[in-house]
Parts: structure tokens; C-alpha cells; sequence
């Protein structure tokens, strides 16, 4: 995983990332944008990077 201090090597540790998707939807039903959004400070604890 790269992270803006480096790369940071494998723990072994297994985590769990909450994240929400929002889709939106054209007028043929197609999705024609998503946002995602992760908690990324949590899998930072989980990994103990802070």
C-alpha cells in the first residue's frame, strides 16, 4: 500500500473498512456517476500507521 510517507509493507493484520456508494442513475437507468466514500482513518488504526 502507498501511502504519502511510502510504501508501508504487509502486517498480516486483518481489517474491516466501513465505506458507503452513492450512484447516480441517467434516464436510461445506467449508472452515470458514483462516489465512494472509506474510512480511511479507521483502516489506519486497524493497520497501526497512527
Amino acid at each position: 500500500m502507498l501511502m504519502p510517507t511510502g510504501q508501508v509493507p504487509p502486517t498480516g493484520y486483518r481489517i474491516s473498512i466501513p465505506m458507503a456508494v452513492s450512484s447516480r442513475v441517467g434516464e436510461d437507468e445506467l449508472i452515470v456517476g458514483e462516489h465512494r466514500y472509506d474510512d480511511l482513518m479507521g483502516m489506519a488504526l486497524q493497520l497501526g500507521l497512527i
